[in-house]
């Protein structure tokens, strides 16, 4: 934070809109009333603007200053308690990018929660973080995130279910972001809209002051002309282009040639980075320079320098080669591989490279154990067009040279014995690369499922064996496969005991009900044969099989059926209740849920199922159908394709009058409104009476 803080130039006026100025008590400007006026608004700002803008510079010196006016008192409004600052910047050390990592530190730091009562899943936290802050008697807080859109996007939908619609008054909330993302559009489609102040570009005097002070850093100046050159190209008012675009000339070494430079650099960012990257291969390297740029690009959080280093060792195997190349020295080569032990990287050829890309990485902790990343997300970008042939974030791989970089990496982290860097790495390069064999194998490595299994609902271990296969069927097996060599093995049974458990708890978050029923029986005889009955072990079992019980679809119901007719008589007496009571309550319960829970919950797929029922016995089948795909929708997001839930919303959509309403809408013929739907049904429901 202090050193993107320590030089914002051309942001006054940002800044001041922000609330922090160099006279923080003068003025009246829009970011201080809504920082000091209790309720003001209720509502978040937003910080909006385009990549390298400026947004983050100006978010640290937010973040900077209002820690050090919030510890000397002069923010008014923090009552005896003063106000506490917290801030978060996304990308910036490692799984800084996780939702839930976020919501727990804030929750630890307002003294919400401590290890021991911390929740335990994403749902739980977005759901006690939304009532702190929108709760009026919460500590006064000021909560800062730069680039929210870039928070793992797994859960979209869920992404801000933790921001309450209206906040307490001693909460305010400062967010940056690329406007028009996802977190912005559902910002902004919220009956009461945030704040915007949206990042304009650079004006010429705020330009040459940049450019006047990155240099002189250096003891070095431009003339005049120098200066006119470089601030008439358009891409000098972005702040992050005329920083590279300085430190370009900072190492250039030919003084009487600056002005050629000057008028060589590119316009555009990503141009000008590709140039830089062209530089970089001449003076720093070649191919090991490369190679650096596309294994950062292609891991998923940034490698550790050691293992960085490591993976450059192999300098004879680095580069792609051609297939008749490969052809040809496959056999050999597969044979010195076996025999080689690779050696790093040497410290001198690392240093050169790292010499040059220093100003673009992000480096954590001391040399030999920190991280190294991109800093920005346009490095990434300029990266993936010039190397990887792609501009999209979700390339085609095979036609693409970014494949061979993702196989490099899991052919590493393989044989890699830190299970965290493992598990963060390791199944992602498996799934870039398609390759299913290796990636079953790592997910039912016991000590790989231990790191991603959650026993509320494991989300990313179920989402990797999808990748495997939709219904599961992989997981099931390898798991089995795995169960049964414990059985065979000398091991405890304590040790299998625990197995049956977690994996019975896993496969009932999957849908695999007649399995999970299986490994529970067996467990339970266990505990009662040869593990002593004990009562704490059998509230979890019991509690357990009581879960699985009301998740299966294929038992009886005779009590749910039962009370579902109870439930019919009395509603047919109610026939003048008003329909917009009906609505209103249900509308209600969804924007409740959302508020509590997110979007991407079990509890909104059966309001969206119970709310298109209602319009369904109401004989609106147009609007029933509406719900009904967004419960199919949802369900395959929380579920799978081929959970039961799925399945039935799946079912629903198939009867023959949603399939003529799916029909009409592709032909375009829901543009006749009631009409058009009163005939699609006509047939169908004739001789239906209210």
């Amino acid at each position: 934070m202090k050193s993107r803080s320590a030089v914002v130039l051309g942001r006054s006026d940002i800044l001041q809109k922000v609330g922090i100025s160099i006279s923080y008590a003068s003025g009246n400007e829009r970011y201080q009333d809504y920082i000091v006026t209790p309720g003001s608004s209720n509502q978040s700002l937003l910080l909006l603007g385009g990549p390298g803008t400026g947004k983050s510079s100006v978010m640290a010196r937010t973040a900077d200053q209002c820690v050090m006016h919030a510890h000397s008192g002069e923010i008014e409004g923090g009552g005896s308690e003063g106000w506490h600052i917290f801030y978060h910047f996304v990308g910036a050390i490692p799984g800084s990018t996780d939702p839930e990592k976020m919501l727990r530190r804030l929750l630890r730091e307002l003294k919400i929660c401590n290890d021991s009562n911390m929740p335990k899943n994403l749902e739980a936290a977005a759901q006690l973080v939304s009532s702190v802050l929108s709760n009026p008697n919460t500590r006064p807080t000021i909560m800062i995130i730069d680039a929210l859109n870039q928070l793992d996007d797994d859960k979209s939908s869920a992404l801000l279910s933790w921001l309450p619609r209206r906040l307490s008054p001693s909460v305010r909330c400062i967010f940056s972001m690329i406007d028009d993302t996802p977190p912005h559009r559902s910002l902004r489609n919220r009956t009461l809209k945030p704040t915007e102040v949206t990042v304009t570009p650079l004006d010429m005097k705020s330009r040459q002051a940049i450019v006047t002070e990155m240099l002189g850093q250096y003891n070095k100046r431009l003339d005049a002309e120098q200066m006119s050159s470089l601030l008439s190209k358009n891409s000098s008012q972005n702040p992050l282009w005329l920083a590279i675009a300085c430190e370009e000339l900072r190492v250039y070494g030919e003084f009487s040639k600056v002005t050629d430079k000057i008028n060589s650099l590119q316009d555009g960012l990503l141009n000008l980075l590709a140039q830089v990257f062209d530089r970089f291969e001449e003076e720093n390297g070649g191919n090991l320079l490369t190679a650096t740029l596309c294994l950062l690009e292609a891991s998923q959080t940034g490698l550790l320098e050691v293992e960085l280093l490591s993976i450059l060792g192999d300098e004879d195997n680095l580069m792609p080669s051609s297939e008749s190349e490969a052809g040809k020295e496959k056999a050999s080569k597969e044979q010195f591989e076996k025999e080689k032990v690779n050696q790093p990287l040497a410290a001198i050829k690392w240093a050169a490279i790292y010499r040059g890309l220093r100003p673009f990485l992000r480096p954590f902790g001391d040399s030999g154990e920190g991280r190294l990343d991109f800093y920005h997300r346009s490095l990434s970008k300029a990266v993936r067009r010039k190397y990887f042939n792609h501009e999209s974030d979700d390339p085609n791989l095979e036609a693409s040279g970014s494949l061979w970089w993702h196989k490099k990496l899991a052919d590493y982290f393989e044989n890699v014995t830190n299970i965290e860097r493992k598990v963060e790495e390791y199944p992602t390069q498996l799934c870039k690369i398609k390759d299913k064999k290796r990636l079953s194998d790592c997910l039912s490595d016991w000590a790989i499922f231990d790191q991603m299994y959650n026993p509320y609902y494991s989300t990313q271990l179920l989402a990797l064996w999808r990748n495997v296969g939709e219904k599961y069927e992989e997981m099931e097996e390898c798991y089995g496969k795995k169960i049964e060599e414990i059985r065979e093995s000398s091991a405890d049974t304590e040790v299998l005991a625990e197995r049956l458990t977690h994996v019975a708890k896993l496969y009932i978050q999957g849908g695999l009900f007649k399995s999970a029923q299986k490994l529970l029986d067996e467990v339970i005889l266990l505990e009662e044969a040869e593990l002593g009955n004990r009562p704490e072990r059998m509230v979890e079992l019991l509690d357990t099989y009581g879960e699985l019980c009301d998740e299966r679809t294929n038992q009886r119901f005779t009590p749910a059926i039962k009370y579902s007719r109870d439930s019919a008589d009395i509603r047919r007496t109610l026939k003048d209740l008003s329909i917009s009571v009906v609505t209103l309550l249900y509308e209600k319960a969804r924007e409740q849920c959302q508020q509590a829970y997110g979007e991407h919950c079990k509890l909104m797929t059966r309001i969206l199922s119970n709310t298109g029922i209602y319009y369904e016995d109401r004989k609106d089948y147009y609007t029933a159908y509406d719900f009904f795909v967004k419960w199919k929708d949802l369900s395959m997001e929380v579920f799978g394709e081929n959970h039961p839930r799925t399945v039935s919303a799946t079912n629903c959509l198939s009867e023959p009058t949603y399939r003529r309403i799916a029909q009409a809408i592709r032909e375009g013929q829901n543009q006749g409104g009631d009409n058009i739907m009163d005939s699609l049904l006509e047939d169908d429901y004739s001789s239906d009476e209210d």
